[in-house]
């Protein structure tokens, strides 16, 4: 949800993915968790996140979470799944956030499980979520909260 420094990705021992121009990129935590997602608008290949997004889940992820906007139906297109919610919190805003910006809940989404090559060939298959669907969800009393309850609903999927 926030920018995070080359130095804070190694401490957290995240791996990281970059393109070849240095205009995308993405991260991996050794918990599965996905983030740090970029694109620069100045890019030459608008929809380099998908490749990467494909490398994160090849490297293990398999959860993330993002604002609720138009990322919500990107990372459906990779079969994830949204599990929970947070209102937004100002307090905890990311230091570059406008009023103009809204105030988008956070939605906290675990990977359907199918392997990446699976999801290659059916990216933009899987079910997109309405914004009726995701205000249905569990909204959780805060980040730390959400990020907990959909680890749980992880490991069950997984046994």
């Amino acid at each position: 949800m926030c920018k995070h420094t080359p130095e804070e990705l190694r401490e957290s021992k995240a791996i990281t993915f970059l393109s070849r121009n240095k205009m995308a990129g993405i991260a991996v935590w050794p918990d599965g968790n996905i983030g740090a997602a970029f694109n620069d608008k100045r890019s030459p290949h608008r929809f380099a996140i998908g490749e990467l997004m494909l490398t994160a889940l090849d490297a293990g992820g398999n959860k993330l979470d993002c604002f609720d906007g138009v990322l919500r139906r990107a990372y459906a297109k990779f079969g994830f799944v949204p599990v929970a919610r947070v209102r937004f919190d100002w307090n905890y805003a990311p230091e570059n956030w406008k009023k103009e910006f809204g105030n988008p809940d956070v939605i906290f989404w675990r990977h359907c499980g199918d392997p990446v090559e699976l999801v290659a060939q059916r990216i933009n298959t899987y079910p997109i979520y309405s914004r009726e669907y995701i205000t249905k969800l569990p909204c959780l009393e805060n980040y730390e909260a959400a990020y907990q309850y959909r680890d749980g609903i992880q490991a069950e999927s997984l046994k």
